[in-house]
């Protein structure tokens, strides 16, 4: 069996591409966030409610999204879970707007997204995260 390449850190082995797709998931949470705080801002100064909306949803979805990539770079088998069903999410959502308004460039996210959903499924991830609960 192929080992999968890990990067060592202060907790033990982590494979690459999960620390990857951490550190990923951590600079997409802080940009949601910076979105959510400049919507927060112009709520404040005008009379739109929907700023205060956007703001709120963006700023929640930031602060997941840097925890879930924090926490899937440490290994946290609930993180693994968590991944799973939100890229399943993205993945149905990214379908939804292929089919309403269908370009070739509405293929790549997709594509993206099913290679990050089977890399989390690949045997040496798996054994990652079951090796962890058990310890």
């Amino acid at each position: 069996m192929a080992r999968v390449p890990v990067v060592p850190s202060v907790w033990g082995e982590t494979p690459k591409g999960l620390a990857v797709m951490g550190w990923t998931q951590e600079i997409a949470g802080v940009g949601s966030a910076a979105i959510g705080i400049i919507g927060l801002l112009a709520a404040s100064t005008s009379a739109l409610l929907g700023f205060l909306a956007i703001g709120v949803i963006f700023l929640a979805a930031g602060v997941a999204l840097f925890y879930l990539g924090y926490s899937l770079r440490r290994g946290r088998p609930w993180a693994w879970k968590y991944d799973l069903i939100a890229l399943a999410i993205v993945l149905a959502a990214e379908a939804a707007y292929l089919v309403v308004g269908f370009s070739l460039l509405g293929l790549v996210p997709i594509v993206i997204v099913g290679v990050l959903i089977l890399y989390l499924l690949t045997p040496g991830v798996r054994r990652y995260f079951r090796g962890l609960q058990s310890a």
